[in-house]
């Protein structure tokens, strides 16, 4: 991407980040919904984090909160400073941070992105950017977490609703070994980490065909040792 459309997209941001919890977070739905993730991947507290594209660092404080070394990125100064002042306790993990232009940053052992603008893109699918510089900031074996909330319909005009083998085939481009999922946030707050499994994706699959509700596509990868 350019680096005036990445300019561009960060002054629309730090415009939305002037409100407070601008998404509409509510962090009792997804504290389960981060458990879950952690649970599934087996993170031993301690494991350092990558909150890339944190906003206003509602899932940076919830991966704090399960005993992860936690660090949250964002390319809007707003946004770091609005989740500086929600997370006091906090303020010294969050940093201004351009994700297409990584700079040298100590390597983690779990990058977590949940939907982030880079890849809210036409021609996603043909692309490998922006996943392999996120498989930069990772340790041999660490763990790539891609979440995007999507209806599948591959339309959309604000935001793109890619479908399950768009995702697959982008993937596949960056050499992984990896699983794809389909939940809702109801699903992890009623059975954990027991929302990964085919069954729960062929369900909600079915219920956004019938509905058009969103669920998320949840990618879980590794780095190759």
């Amino acid at each position: 991407m350019s680096k005036s459309y990445i300019n561009e997209k960060a002054r629309l941001y730090d415009e939305a980040y002037q409100k407070d919890n601008y998404f509409g977070c509510r962090p009792w739905l997804y504290r389960p919904y981060v458990r879950a993730l952690v649970s599934q991947l087996r993170m031993e507290k301690g494991t350092t984090v990558l909150d890339a594209g944190c906003g206003q660092g509602v899932f940076t404080d919830l991966f704090a909160k399960e005993g992860m070394s936690v660090l949250g990125v964002d390319f809007s100064e707003v946004g770091i400073r609005k989740a500086k002042e929600k997370y006091p306790e906090l303020s010294d993990r969050f940093l201004v941070f351009d994700l297409e232009n990584p700079s040298d940053i100590p390597k983690v052992d779990c990058v977590f992105i949940r939907c982030c603008s880079l890849y809210n893109i036409q021609g996603f699918r043909d692309s490998a950017s922006p996943t392999e510089n996120l498989l930069g900031l990772l340790r041999p074996g660490g763990a790539l977490i891609f979440a995007y909330s999507s209806n599948l319909t591959g339309k959309g005009t604000t935001w793109i609703n890619h479908n399950l083998d768009d995702i697959e085939i982008h993937f596949k481009k960056s050499q992984l070994k990896f699983k794809i999922y389909l939940i809702n946030k109801l699903d992890t707050f009623v059975i954990g980490r027991f929302s990964f499994n085919r069954f729960i994706t062929f369900i909600n699959k079915f219920a956004c065909g019938l509905s058009r509700l969103s669920g998320d596509i949840i990618v879980i990868a590794r780095k190759l040792e």
